[in-house]
């Protein structure tokens, strides 16, 4: 393949990835508020707290579509992508260590917020090794995990 033929396939890849990681990043920042409904219903009391963080991780992701939309942030798409992947997997552990730890309805997210970046997402192998390394290494462990809760957690993973 001549190097003409190969720059322009180059070019058609990066906005193929670019246009698909700012379409994921406005869907997340729907199911983002629309966790909303699911503050109000299982926990009343930190509706207003949880709701705060969602807000906040929403107008983060914002500014990174912003950023995207700029020369700068089209060099650096797939950083962005990573950071913008990574917030609402934060605010996640985050809700998940403030309400049952890992049996908390929580946890169901954050599986989501995982599974989504990996398949949802044209990235590369290596951007999702590295996401996952990231997220099981600096975040999984801040969330409290019990014995009890294991146990709840491996017939659940092994019948589904």
């Amino acid at each position: 393949m001549s190097k003409e033929h190969y720059s322009g396939y180059e070019d058609e890849i990066r906005e193929y990835r670019l246009s698909f990681n700012r379409a994921f990043a406005y869907t997340a920042i729907v199911l983002i508020l629309l966790g909303m409904g699911l503050d109000y219903g299982l926990y009343p009391h930190l509706q207003y707290l949880f709701g705060a963080a969602r807000i906040v991780v929403s107008l983060l992701i914002y500014c990174i579509i912003i950023i995207l939309r700029t020369k700068w942030g089209q060099d650096r798409a797939e950083m962005l992508a990573f950071v913008w992947l990574l917030l609402p997997q934060i605010m996640i552990t985050w809700m998940i260590a403030a309400t049952e730890g890992a049996t908390s309805m929580y946890s169901i997210g954050l599986y989501l917020a995982i599974f989504g970046a990996s398949l949802g997402l044209p990235t590369t192998f290596r951007f999702n090794l590295v996401l996952g390394f990231v997220t099981f290494y600096f975040i999984l462990p801040h969330v409290p995990f019990t014995l009890k809760a294991l146990c709840c957690m491996v017939p659940l993973s092994l019948t589904h």
